[in-house]
C-alpha cells in the first residue's frame, strides 16, 4: 500500500528542474482539531491541562480555566469533533475570613475585627487539572483549589453529568505547610476495585505532599507516604532529600504496586522515581534525577512489562528534557533520548504511551513554531523521530492548539489536549492519525548530474521505487543503490539520465 506523495522528477538538459506533485493515493488531513475552546462562557472552558479518558467514542476531559465562573470544567465531546458538552461548572470561589482578636493586619473587614486571608474556598473545587478517571458510568477527578478548606477536592460525577460530589475537600493547613491529609493534589487518580489512589504536591504530615488512597465514596482517606522538606548540601550546594518532595504527576499501578515520580528533591536534586505498596508499606526511591545529566522534574509515567518508561520536562545532556526508562526493581535506567531546543521538539510534557513496542509521547514546544510536536522511538531509544509538529501560533491562535499536555492512543489514532493555541488562543481538543501521520515526507533535490532523495529514518521500512511512466499498466522497480544514512536522514542519489523518472515510497 502506497503511504506517501509521490514526487515527479524532469529536466531539459542542461539544467535539473524539480516539478510538482501528483496525489497517488490522495493523503487525508493528519490532524484535526475537535474543539477549540473560548473563555468567559457559561457553555465552555479554557486551558485544558490533563489528559482525557474514552468510552466508546465519547471523549471526557478537563479545563482548568474558563467556564462562568472562572473555575474550571467538565466536558465531553465525541471523537468526531461534534457534540461537545459542558457537564459542570465548577462554582465561584472567595476568600475565607479569618477572625481575631486583636484587629488590624491583612484586609479588615468590618470594625478591624477580622481580615481575609488563607485560600479561595467553595463547595466543589476549582482549578481541575489533573484529567479524569473513569469507572462505568462515572468519572473521578481532583481540583487543584477550592473545596471547603481551599486547597482542592477530589470529586465523583456521572458521565451524563448529574450526580456530582465532592468526596473530600482538602483541610486547611494550621501551620503551613503541614496538614492532616495534603494540600493541592494537582495529578488525576488512579483506581483499583473501590479504591482510588492520587498525590498531592504540598502538604501531608510532613509538608513536602502526599501519597494518599481514598474509597469512592469518599470515606477512608488516608495518607499513605508523607515527603520531606529539602535541605541544602554544604558541599554540592545541592537542595535535595533522601524521598522527593511535590509530586505532581499521576500515579501508575501494577501488581499492587504504586510507582510515581517527585518534580523537586533526591540526593541530587532533581527530583525522584518511587515505588510504593498499596498499604503504604515498601517506600523505595528507585532513582534520583540529576538535572544536567539524565533530567529534572520527570513529569510522566507509564508501564510496560517489568520496565518503566517516563520523561522529564527538564534538563538532560542537551537541556531540553528526557525520555528514560528504568526497570521496576529500580535496576538498569537507561537515557533514551535527550531534547534540544530544536525542531524535534523540548521540554516534553504530556502522557507516554506504548503500543507496539514503541514509544510515543509529545514535547510542549518546538525550535521552529514553538508549538509543540509529537514524537515516537523504539523503546531502545534509538528511530526517534517526530510525528507532527504543532502549527506555527499567530497571536497565540492557531488551528489545533499549542503545548500539547495530554493524550491517549485509541487503535491508529492519538486524542489529546493542548493548553493553549486553539481557534482563540484558549486550548483545544484535537486528534492526530497515525495510520496517515506515518506515511513519510519523500524530498527531492538536484546536485550536479544527480538527484538527491531523502526520507526520515523512522520509516526505515519503506522502499523506494521508480517508474519512467504512470500509463497504465505501471511497472514500479526497486531503486538502487540502498539508502544510507547521511545527516540524519535516509538517502539515496541517483544520476539523471536525461528522462522523466517518477519516485514512490512504498510500505
Amino acid at each position: 500500500m502506497n503511504r506517501n506523495l509521490f514526487r515527479r522528477l524532469s529536466w531539459s538538459l542542461p539544467a535539473l528542474v524539480i516539478g510538482g506533485f501528483a496525489a497517488l493515493p490522495a493523503v487525508a488531513q493528519t490532524s484535526a482539531s475537535l474543539h477549540g475552546f473560548t473563555p468567559f462562557t457559561e457553555n465552555d472552558g479554557s486551558n485544558p491541562n490533563g489528559g482525557m479518558v474514552l468510552a466508546g467514542s465519547v471523549l471526557y476531559g478537563t479545563t482548568g480555566n474558563g467556564g462562568s465562573n472562572f473555575t474550571g470544567t467538565i466536558f465531553r465531546v465525541n471523537t468526531d469533533g461534534t457534540g461537545y458538552t459542558n457537564l459542570y461548572t465548577f462554582s465561584a470561589t472567595v476568600y475565607q475570613v479569618i477572625t481575631n482578636t486583636e484587629g488590624g493586619g491583612g484586609i479588615g473587614i468590618g470594625g478591624g475585627g477580622g481580615r481575609e486571608g488563607g485560600s479561595p474556598t467553595n463547595t466543589d473545587g476549582a482549578r481541575p487539572n489533573g484529567g479524569l478517571v473513569l469507572s462505568g458510568n462515572t468519572l473521578y477527578g481532583t481540583a487543584q483549589s477550592g473545596g471547603f478548606g481551599g486547597y482542592g477536592a477530589i470529586f465523583a460525577i456521572h458521565t451524563d453529568g448529574s450526580g456530582f460530589t465532592n468526596l473530600h475537600s482538602f483541610s486547611t493547613a494550621t501551620t503551613f505547610p503541614t496538614n492532616s491529609d495534603g494540600l493541592n493534589p494537582n495529578a488525576g487518580l488512579v483506581l483499583s476495585g473501590n479504591t482510588l489512589f492520587g498525590t498531592t504536591r504540598q502538604g501531608g504530615s510532613l509538608g513536602w505532599g502526599t501519597v494518599f488512597r481514598i474509597n469512592t465514596d469518599g470515606s477512608g482517606l488516608t495518607e499513605l507516604k508523607a515527603f520531606a522538606g529539602l535541605a541544602m548540601d554544604p558541599v554540592s550546594y545541592i537542595y535535595g532529600n533522601d524521598d522527593g518532595a511535590e509530586p505532581q504527576t499521576h500515579l501508575v499501578l501494577a501488581d499492587g504496586t504504586l510507582y510515581g515520580t517527585t518534580s523537586q528533591g533526591g540526593n541530587l536534586g532533581g527530583g525522584t522515581l518511587f515505588s510504593l505498596s498499596t498499604n503504604g508499606t515498601g517506600f523505595a526511591s528507585l532513582h534520583a534525577f540529576s538535572t544536567y545529566v539524565d533530567g529534572g522534574i520527570p513529569n510522566a509515567l507509564t508501564i510496560a512489562g517489568t520496565a518503566l518508561y517516563g520523561t522529564a520536562s527538564q534538563g538532560g545532556a542537551n537541556i531540553g528534557g528526557t525520555v528514560f526508562s528504568i526497570n521496576t526493581n529500580g535496576t538498569g535506567f537507561a537515557l533514551l533520548h535527550s531534547f534540544a531546543y530544536d525542531a524535534d521538539g523540548y521540554n516534553p510534557t504530556a502522557d507516554v504511551i506504548i503500543a507496539s513496542n514503541l514509544i510515543y509521547g509529545a514535547a510542549g514546544s518546538d525550535g521552529n513554531n514553538y508549538a509543540g510536536t509529537i514524537f515516537k522511538m523504539s523503546l531502545d531509544g534509538s528511530n526517534f523521530g517526530t510525528l507532527y509538529t504543532f502549527s506555527a501560533p499567530n497571536l497565540n491562535t492557531n488551528v489545533e492548539g499549542t503545548g500539547p499536555n495530554g493524550f491517549l492512543l485509541a487503535g491508529s489514532v492519538i486524542y489529546g489536549t493542548a493548553a493553549y493555541g486553539g481557534a482563540t488562543g484558549n486550548g483545544a481538543v484535537f486528534s492526530l492519525n497515525l495510520a496517515v501521520v506515518a506515511a513519510p515526507a519523500l524530498n527531492i533535490t538536484s546536485q550536479g548530474t544527480s538527484a538527491i532523495l531523502t526520507w526520515s529514518t523512522t520509516a526505515a521500512d519503506y522502499t523506494l521505487q521508480s517508474t519512467p511512466n504512470l500509463a497504465p499498466p505501471v511497472v514500479w522497480g526497486t531503486v538502487t543503490p540502498a539508502p544510507v544514512i547521511v545527516n540524519g536522514l535516509e538517502t539515496v542519489t541517483n544520476p539523471v539520465a536525461g528522462n522523466l523518472m517518477f519516485y514512490r515510497l512504498i510500505k
